[in-house]
């Protein structure tokens, strides 16, 4: 025997919302399952401690849904098995992934009622599969009592912390610190005690009859032969178990799931009477039923000495949701949106109105940590996968067009007062300062108006006619069709169809009016004298210097876009490969540029060039300068082909910043990479909420669509341990799809990714973040205007 005396053996169901089955039913499953776990823990309440059926709820999603349902009588029994040490529920609604922003931390943490949280003892943060938490979420999650994380990451195509196995405290930046326990995976039990593997073939669907759950004479026979036939067993795996430890641990927890189908599974009703009988037997080590926080205190309380580490942990799966851009880009603006509703100019964020309550938990689902079915990737035309991105993909759009319904009402409200005449009024419902041009439709002002007047100070202001599209009339003439507009249902370069208007400055909260004038007025053009630009060869900026700051901005590359994909036929298995130490040859191509053509507006200048690459139809990128203001916004537009082969798309943005470490801004939180990070955390690559920020040049990079980035190179799988020379060349990685399971990988069409480059004031690296995501939200217009 080694040094383990004590397996506190800790039953759940890994909640997978997806996985196995469409959401809904997944929905439906967890029910049940919570419904039977009730069952099994009152039905041995008489055992002694160790021996009762406990049962650990991952999540607080099902726990919400039985509570709401049982009686008082209901309530008061698992409140006492909660008090008993038999029931447990982890502090989210559900696992995350690193795209949730503080609003969904916050969302998740609150979902239990607080007295229902405070009875059932909701103390501890449980991720499974996910092998990473963004630091930001945790300090959220250790304000409302989270005293200790059960992390079970899943080493398919990702990393645990080394070893993998193990405890440590994990020290915050406002001196909390939290209990960690670190679990080898999340159904290491089956294998410590089955030599034989229970699941056969693919992942059945609950419904699939062809499959079944094992019964107890499958697995957990109480006789005395089996048991010591799994005992035997277990004594041959105990000392590489022992050996992947970072310490002695005594009492040493061990994840049971249902071996099913791993996940969604029901519970496992045999363990009580085999853990009595080897308990009978005498047998070593002991086990232990129990629940994860019980199972990680006494891991604590008989533990020699536990290691204290710092910093965020990033996350090796957070590649996999770059496989749905487009609908990441959804997500990404309901949540700006939701942010707006906070504005005074709505009176304030409706936090009781269902509608807003409703979209909050499905921005809040869409994120959760399993995006699609695990056929996904194999059989993307497969009614599980279908179904399972269609749901997903609902939360994310039913999300932003509720949020944008309540900014409407709100805004209706806010100018009903005023008449409707020719005007039109801008909303500025962000935190800080804006100007900008707005698009307006020119049927929507319902008259030729050449100029706006801006009724705050008088100004009168030349609205620019651009082209753009037009609905329900027959084509003109064959170049009022993009090259974007495959379907030529509809014109989308019609001379005219949009007017702009500069906004001049607008301050938060702010509702200005512009009176609309038919007279013509000159659009005095001033010079880019602000700006000092070089171009390459094609007339693409190539060096931006703002002036004023003797600040370099962008160097040569920037907007940049490159394919990176493995040599060979079967790529995806040589990418898995890769992350068990195997060799693979990424290749990297890069697009070719036409010339690019400029185009000064009164306030701003425009910069505009084709690209041209085999994985698409067409591509573009953008860059706006700002005459008087440090700030620029490059944007890159593709319209990418079918193709289910896996495939990274990158941007390049390479900043004129000193090559310093930046702050990362995740989950309302900030962390510098490569400084401030858990050992053995993801480097490769990592995710923003809003905005990566140099705080020594006070430059900052704010990345409203696309949260995925590297630095200092295009990235597939490096490993880093150290930073990059090229720490201020970030690579916005807009599609990767690699992953041969849990993410619909072969979105294609058009595509449109913005980013924002911007001086701040100061070295503040909370306002960078404000202003960051004031400039993603822009202004909103309100047309009152009448035939």
């Amino acid at each position: 025997m080694g040094f383990i005396e004590t397996l506190n053996i800790v039953q759940h169901s890994h909640h997978d919302i997806g996985y196995t089955d469409l959401p809904a039913v997944t929905g439906i499953i967890h029910r049940r399952n919570f419904a039977a776990a009730v069952e099994l823990m009152a039905a041995t309440r008489h055992l002694p401690d160790g021996e009762r059926f406990c049962w650990t709820a991952e999540t607080t999603l099902p726990v919400l849904g039985w509570w709401r349902d049982a009686s008082p009588a209901e309530r008061r029994m698992l409140a006492e098995l909660a008090d008993a040490g038999q029931f447990d529920a982890g502090a989210m609604a559900v696992h995350q992934n690193g795209y949730m922003n503080e609003d969904e931390w916050a969302w998740g943490l609150n979902y239990l009622p607080p007295e229902v949280r405070r009875q059932l003892h909701c103390r501890t943060l449980i991720q499974i599969d996910v092998n990473g938490l963004p630091l930001g979420g945790v300090m959220k999650a250790a304000e409302l009592g989270v005293e200790q994380v059960w992390m079970s990451p899943n080493s398919y195509m990702g990393f645990p912390l080394a070893p993998a196995s193990q405890a440590f405290y994990w020290r915050l930046p406002d001196g909390k610190r939290l209990l960690v326990w670190q679990n080898d995976n999340y159904n290491n039990w089956e294998k410590l005690m089955f030599p034989e593997e229970w699941r056969r073939g693919p992942i059945p669907a609950w419904s699939d009859l062809q499959f079944r759950p094992p019964e107890i004479f499958d697995r957990y026979e109480p006789s005395e032969e089996n048991v010591r036939r799994r005992h035997k067993f277990l004594l041959s795996q105990l000392a590489g178990l022992e050996a992947g430890c970072a310490g002695r641990y005594p009492e040493i927890p061990v994840s049971c799931t249902n071996s099913y189908r791993l996940d969604n599974d029901p519970p496992t009703p045999g363990l009580p009477q085999f853990v009595h009988l080897w308990n009978g037997l005498g047998l070593k080590p002991r086990l232990n039923l129990t629940t994860f926080s019980r199972a990680i205190r006494r891991m604590e309380e008989t533990s020699p000495e536990i290691p204290e580490y710092s910093g965020s942990w990033p996350d090796w799966w957070a590649n996999g949701m770059a496989a749905m851009p487009r609908t990441c880009i959804a997500s990404r603006r309901a949540k700006r949106v939701y942010r707006q509703l906070s504005s005074p100019v709505l009176g304030g964020r409706p936090a009781a109105d269902p509608l807003c309550a409703r979209a909050v938990h499905d921005l809040s689902i869409f994120d959760e940590h399993c995006y699609c079915s695990w056929s996904s990737a194999s059989r993307p035309w497969s009614p599980l996968t279908e179904g399972a991105t269609a749901e997903k993909t609902a939360y994310a759009y039913r999300a932003q067009a509720e949020f944008e319904l309540l900014r409407a009402d709100g805004l209706r409200a806010a100018v009903a007062d005023m008449p409707v005449d020719n005007r039109v009024c801008l909303a500025n419902l962000t935190s800080e300062p804006l100007s900008e041009y707005v698009p307006l439709r020119t049927e929507a002002l319902r008259g030729e108006y050449a100029a706006a007047r801006d009724e705050r100070s008088g100004r009168v202001i030349p609205l620019i006619p651009v082209a753009g599209d037009r609905f329900f009339l027959p084509a003109d003439k064959p170049e009022h069709f993009s090259v974007w507009n495959t379907p030529r249902v509809h014109q989308d370069r019609v001379p005219g169809a949009v007017k702009l208007l500069w906004s001049g400055e607008l301050l938060p909260g702010e509702i200005r009016c512009y009176s609309l004038l038919r007279d013509a007025v000159p659009a005095a053009k001033s010079p880019l004298s602000e700006w000092q630009v070089e171009s390459d060869c094609g007339g693409w900026p190539a060096q931006v210097r703002n002036l004023p700051a003797d600040q370099l901005f962008l160097r040569a590359g920037a907007g940049e876009f490159s394919m990176l994909t493995v040599a060979g036929d079967f790529k995806r298995t040589t990418y898995k490969a890769m992350f068990s130490g195997g060799k693979g040859e990424v290749e990297c191509s890069r697009a070719e540029f036409d010339a690019c053509v400029r185009e000064d507006f009164p306030e701003t200048v425009e910069f505009r060039q084709r690209f041209r690459h085999g994985s698409l139809r067409c591509g573009e990128r953008k860059m706006i300068l700002w005459k008087h203001s440090p700030r620029l916004r490059i944007t890159c537009r593709i319209d990418r082909l079918e193709d289910p082969s896996p495939m990274v798309f990158t941007v390049k943005l390479p900043l004129g910043c000193a090559a310093e470490l930046p702050r990362i801004s995740a989950a309302g939180g900030f962390f510098t990479p490569f400084a401030e990070q858990l050992p053995g955390s993801c480097r490769d690559f990592f995710v923003t909420d809003d905005v990566i920020f140099y705080q020594k040049d006070k430059l900052a990079l704010g990345m409203p669509d696309a949260g995925l980035f590297s630095f200092g190179a295009p990235r597939l799988l490096d490993r880093l341990t150290a930073p990059p020379p090229e720490i201020n060349d970030v690579y916005s990685i807009i599609f990767h799809n690699f992953w041969d399971t849990n993410f619909a990988g072969n979105q294609h069409g058009v595509m449109e990714f913005s980013y924002d480059i911007f001086l701040t004031a100061t070295r503040d690296e909370k306002a960078a973040r404000r202003t960051a995501m004031s400039l993603a939200s822009g202004l909103v217009p309100i047309v009152r205007c009448r035939d």
